[in-house]
């Protein structure tokens, strides 16, 4: 620590990255019975400024069950159903290459909806919303993290700026290319799925009648998430077309007419033609997941500690269950007079969460490379599969149960208990 610089702050919680799982986990924290009262502060490297009316947000994502009721005891849902979402009550999965189908229903689950499509947008505002209300809650954004240092029982954090201020935890929500991970030297394993997501929204000849889709092909899978207008209408999708870089390259190289006529095509025309298409963004798939979850004083959640394929859309929900989890944790240590950043705490959360974390990562890259497998036993199989699955009802319950966050050790926050 550098003796011209003076300590600006000193804090219980540092949390770097302001995104949907960090805010997520600032607004847990000052919310939980034990936690409430710790100093807390959030480090961003961005401004934000939402422009609702700019059309739909590119980025957007399937918000499951456990991940809603998360929300809705963060008092936070309310303000989300206030903008555009679409609960989307049934789910197909087709074969391109055979018969193979299965079709998934809200109803068979005894559910409303089996999720919620909305723009990453639309839910970070909301955290963001109720956490401006928290008047404890220091802010440096935009600001970012250059330095960290341990000194006794706690890290000092060096931003960009040159402020310093202390911590006796630090979480790291920032992101695939984690700061916190890197300076604290957390080793991950990085697999490249050899894939680019092609990210763009449509709108389609035909109402998507609030069913997901998905068609799974040799060079990646399509997927088109339903979307509501401001009137309701039922005619835009969120598209993520995974595919493989030269692929990727050709389809980037459309223009409108000739892209719409690609992907109306790779859809089997599934809701008709597609009519336009909203700017296309691309970004590379990479699989990654962090050799530790924590180190003294240090824990990591969302996708600094784990990234997947889409294809599944389980990302942004593994890391508000990573948020759930740890703030639970948290709380527990707290009321049992831990320090608030003692390993013993950030332990069992890693026991928690890596476990779930490895079964998804291992899953969606199973998946991955079955669909891109070329030999005819291996598309029979397949096909055979997901015929299995659409007939014998338990089946289908048990992975939709797990798709929507019903299974296994689901934190108490997740399952709409206040702590």
């Amino acid at each position: 620590m550098s003796e011209s610089k003076l300590i600006e702050s000193d804090y219980d919680v540092v949390i770097v990255g302001g995104g949907m799982v960090g805010a997520s986990v600032a607004s847990a924290l000052l919310q939980a019975s034990e936690t409430r009262q710790l100093r807390i502060a959030i480090v961003e490297g961005q401004s934000f400024d939402f422009n609702f009316a700019a059309g739909f947000d590119p980025r957007v994502s399937a918000i499951s069950l456990a991940s809603r009721q998360f929300m809705e005891t963060l008092s936070v849902w309310p303000e989300i159903a206030q903008h555009r979402l679409c609960a989307y009550q049934g789910m197909s999965v087709w074969d391109a290459d055979g018969t193979g189908a299965v079709d998934f229903s809200a109803s068979d689950m005894g559910q409303a909806a089996l999720g919620h499509i909305i723009e990453n947008r639309v839910v970070l505002a909301s955290l963001l919303s109720q956490l401006k209300q928290q008047p404890s809650l220091q802010w440096y954004c935009p600001n970012k993290l250059e330095a960290l240092e341990r000194l006794d029982d706690r890290w000092v954090l060096t931003m960009a700026n040159g402020l310093e201020c202390t911590a006796k935890l630090v979480i790291g929500a920032d992101g695939a290319h984690s700061v916190v991970r890197n300076l604290c030297d957390i080793e991950q394993t990085e697999m490249p799925y050899g894939h680019r997501a092609v990210v763009t929204t449509i709108k389609t000849e035909q109402a998507h009648g609030c069913v997901a889709r998905q068609r799974f092909m040799s060079t990646g899978p399509l997927a088109f998430l339903p979307l509501l207008d401001d009137a309701g209408g039922e005619g835009y999708c969120s598209v993520v077309w995974s595919l493989d870089e030269d692929a990727a390259d050709q389809v980037l190289g459309l223009d409108d007419d000739d892209f719409c006529q690609a992907i109306s095509k790779a859809s089997e025309f599934c809701l008709g033609e597609v009519v336009s298409a909203s700017r296309r963004f691309s970004f590379p798939l990479t699989q990654r997941h962090v050799n530790q979850y924590v180190r003294p004083g240090v824990a990591l959640v969302g996708d600094a500690a784990h990234t997947i394929h889409p294809l599944a859309g389980q990302g942004v929900n593994l890391g508000f269950m990573d948020a759930a989890a740890l703030v639970e944790e948290l709380n527990r240590g707290v009321r049992r007079g831990l320090p608030v950043g003692d390993l013993s705490v950030l332990r069992r959360y890693e026991r928690r969460r890596k476990g779930p974390n490895t079964l998804m990562i291992q899953s969606m890259r199973g998946f991955k490379e079955l669909f891109a497998a070329d030999s005819l036993s291996v598309r029979w199989a397949r096909n055979m599969g997901l015929s299995m699955t659409d007939q014998v009802g338990p089946l289908k319950h048990h992975f939709m149960a797990h798709a929507m966050g019903l299974k296994g050790d689901v934190p108490r926050m997740a399952r709409g208990i206040k702590i």
